[in-house]
Parts: structure tokens; sequence; C-alpha cells
């Protein structure tokens, strides 16, 4: 308590004495009452998500002392347009001085972190490094203007954003849900001390990153149904933190975590990250997905990392999951506009997607111009998923789930066998996929979902192929081992023996 107290008052000190010309280079014309999310459940009830969705981006780039990340800049005003897409009022900040990282930070926080129910998303890029001044190491995040890497730890920390500010932050209790993400070096090393208050990683494994996700007793609805994100707990006060690597591992300058981060938000990978198959794609999947695929992705490229997802762990934030609309599917009868439309301004009545790009001058203060002069696109991603599915298909395979859930007996069974008959009938590369999806945090999930699926499975006339077998046989191993139900063991392994190892 004492800690945090400590922070608290760091911050208000930082913020009473912050300084005047932080110019940003970018903030959304999209005016902050049109950035509110509704949603209707499938009792087509209206939901307030979200009340506003804020966004902050900032990229050290154009080092003094360091390597220059030109690319980096690229990468930020590409995520920029995708967190539009998702109706989030951007601020963008490039090369940040020493003495006002903190304060365009704790800026941001007082104006944008104090309103209820609202969406936080917070990325920073730049160098990191870390050191360990008590028996843990510690993370800093390197300012444009610091000094040399040679000038010394004490030098460099004194000039740095230690990364335990970030823990501070996300105690602050107006909003719904915070998502904090890191693309610099040593970044991981947030994870590395438990004061933080962060839950650490056990051991990163070469090939791919732990799961942090704990299993739940199968005995309830999970996160598979499709009113996953009008559930209590998914609209709880939720504090997520994402890092580029693991503790100690350096990140390419030309970020593939990025990237992957990106084909998430804009639709192209949304349906691989999804652990079910309805219209939202949520933190926790969007973490996971990163963790255990961005290595595998870019396999045998300089530099690649595992990146490290963990939710704050405080009773009081842990809980909740920060939650996108997935682009790549329609949602027009999902989402509901704000209400009152009639106390807006006529200016305010413009597109919530898609709204007009204004880039600034290559120096000077912001100013309105048309775009068309932004860096050149770095190289791309990696091939999207092959075993996309069409949104009928996603749909039907949802209907499916939600009936493996029913109280219903008959119901279930014929669930199970048309889930079934719909896997079989898929083509190979897209049964892959689904299968893949299906098994995703399989042993999180609800008894209902893992017998029903099990079954479906098991009763495949062929052997099912997915691109990561050890990962789908790990999550069948560990629902295995939670249960002591006889059928479930049963139908499990029988599920087993239809995978590939």
């Amino acid at each position: 308590m004492r800690a945090a107290r400590s922070w608290l008052w760091i911050l208000a000190a930082i913020g009473a004495a912050a300084h005047a010309g932080n110019t940003p280079y970018y903030v959304s014309p999209l005016p902050a009452a049109q950035t509110a999310i509704l949603a209707r459940d499938p009792d087509n009830q209206v939901h307030t998500l979200y009340s506003e969705s804020h966004a902050i981006l900032i990229g050290q780039i154009d080092y003094t002392n360091w390597e220059p990340l030109n690319t980096s800049k690229t990468r930020i005003l590409e995520l920029r347009d995708a967190l539009e897409k998702h109706r989030f009022k951007v601020e963008v900040y490039f090369d940040i001085g020493a003495d006002q990282f903190a304060s365009v930070l704790d800026s941001f926080m007082r104006r944008r972190a104090t309103v209820p129910d609202s969406r936080i998303f917070v990325f920073v890029s730049g160098h990191g490094f870390s050191r360990t001044p008590l028996d843990r190491p510690v993370g800093y995040l390197v300012p444009f203007d610091a000094p040399a890497e040679n000038a010394g730890r004490q030098s460099l920390a004194a000039a740095s954003l230690a990364m335990p500010y970030f823990t501070s932050w996300a105690r602050l209790p107006d909003p719904r849900h915070m998502l904090f993400v890191f693309d610099a070096c040593f970044s991981g090393s947030f994870f590395g001390r438990p004061a933080l208050g962060v839950t650490p990683p056990e051991g990163i494994p070469k090939k791919r990153a732990p799961r942090f996700v704990q299993a739940a007793p199968p005995t309830t609805r999970g996160p598979e149904v499709d009113d996953y994100i009008f559930q209590a707990k998914t609209l709880g006060k939720g504090r997520q933190f994402l890092t580029a690597g693991s503790q100690g591992e350096v990140v390419p300058a030309d970020s593939k975590f990025t990237r992957l981060l990106i084909d998430i938000l804009n639709g192209g990978r949304a349906a691989e990250a999804s652990i079910n198959f309805d219209h939202w794609t949520t933190g926790s999947e969007l973490g996971t997905w990163l963790e255990q695929n961005t290595r595998r992705l870019y396999d045998g490229a300089e530099n690649a990392t595992s990146p490290v997802f963990a939710p704050l762990r405080d009773e009081t934030y842990e809980g909740g999951d920060m939650i996108f609309t997935r682009l790549d599917i329609d949602n027009d009868n999902l989402i509901a506009q704000p209400e009152n439309p009639a106390t807006r301004t006529p200016d305010d009545n413009g597109p919530v997607v898609g709204v007009p790009r204004f880039e600034p001058p290559a120096s000077g203060p912001v100013t309105q111009v048309p775009s068309g002069s932004e860096p050149p696109s770095a190289s791309p991603s990696p091939p999207i998923n092959a075993g996309a599915m069409p949104a009928s298909t996603e749909l039907r395979i949802q209907q499916q789930i939600n009936a493996l859930s029913s109280s219903d007996a008959v119901t279930r069974r014929t669930a199970r066998a048309a889930l079934s008959d719909t896997l079989a009938g898929l083509p190979e590369e897209q049964r892959s996929s689904a299968v893949q999806r299906l098994l995703r945090q399989f042993s999180t999930k609800s008894y209902r979902f893992q017998l029903g699926i099990s079954k479906a499975i098991a009763s495949q006339p062929m052997q099912v192929r997915t691109f990561d077998s050890p990962d789908v046989r790990e999550e069948l191993l560990a629902a295995q081992a939670a249960s002591k139900d006889k059928t479930l063991l049963a139908t499990v392994k029988s599920a087993l023996e239809k995978i590939g190892r």
C-alpha cells in the first residue's frame, strides 16, 4: 500500500510540473462522444460496453545517441488507422524527451482515464533496457534524447521511464478496461518483478511463450458462448499488459510483433486469434494468440521474440477483458449508435469508421493537411491463414457451440452431431483452422463444451491436422488432467487419437 501511494505521489508531482509544448503529432478528429461502443446481445438487449474509447501511441524514433528506429513510425501510423476503425480517438506522439516522457502519459491519463466505463489503449515503442537494483530486473523505456548506452545504467535510469509507473496508471479506477502494449527491448522485464503486481512468467520456453490462462472448473458457461462479452466478469474492471518480448529478449527494429497486432485489429487475423466464433476479439484472445504464434510465424527470422501477456495481479482489476469488434465479419446488426444524436453539433455527424485523415508536415506544429506523405510501408506480414472460413460457416459453428451449453440433453446431442458433420464437410485447411480455434484455451471452457467438442472431433472420419499440434494436445491433456468425469476422460482420449502429433 505504501509503495502504491508513493508512486501515485510521484505521478501527481509529474503532472504539476508538466511542460508546455507537448504537442501531439496527430489527434483523431473523431469527437469523444462518438467513441462509445454499444452492442446488442443475443436477446436484442442493448448494452453500453464503453462510454468512450481513447488510445495514446508513443514512438521514440530518431534517437540522438542510440540507433534510430525508422520503421517504427510506419507501424505506429498503421496501428493508429486500425484503432480508429474500432472507434478509438487516438493521440500520436513521436520523440518525447526525457523531461516530458512521463508528463505526456500522465496528462493523457488525467484527461482520458478519468471517464467512467471508458476503454484505454496505451502503446509505447522504442529502445529499452533493464537493470537489477534489487534481486529482480526492472525494465525502462528509453526516450529519444537519452544518453548513450555506455553512459552507465544509473544515468540511463535517470533519463528513462521506469515501467512500474504503468501499474500505478493501471490502477486508476474509472476506465472499464485498459490495455498496455510495449514494443521495446527487454520489455518483458516488466513481468520479472512480482512487486509490480503483474503475474510473472514461470519461464520462457524457446518455441512459444507460457500461457497464463488458469483452468476454470468446467461446470459453467465459458468464454466459448456468443454472450461472453456481456457477462459480468468480462465487463468488470480489467487491466491487461502485453510486451513484444520476454525478459532479456532484443526486439527487432522492424517489429514483427506490432505487425501481427495490426493484422488482428484490421481483421486479417481476427479469426485466427478468436477462441470462439463470435463477433468480437478480446484482449485475452489477442494477447494469448500473440504469445503462442509470433515466434512460430517468424521462426528463423532475426531476433524472433516470444511476447508475454498477463493481467494486473489485483482482484479488483484482473477479471475484465478488453473488447474489440471483429472487422472481418459483418457487425452492423450488433453495433448500436450512441443515443440522442440530436445533441451533437453538425460537425459531429460524420462517419464513425473511416474518418478523414489529417497529417502534419514533416516538422513544425500540428496542422490539418491531407495525408499522402506518410512513410513507406515496411516489409509485409507472413501470409494470412489459408483456413479462413466464410462468415456464414462461422455463424453456423457458433450456433452449434451455443447449443452445446443448452440445458436440454436432446439439444446438446443434436448439436454435437451437427458440429461433427460441419467439421467433416469443411475443406481440409478450414477444418484444420476450425479445430485449432475450438481447442484454443480448451481447458478453460465449460464441461458441456469440452464434452461436445471432444465428441465432434473423435467422430471425424479422418485424422485431423492442425498447424501446431503440440499446443492443441497440451490443451486436451490439461482438460483431461483436471477432470474426474469418466465420460469426458474417455471422449478426450478419443479426440487425442484423432489429432496428429
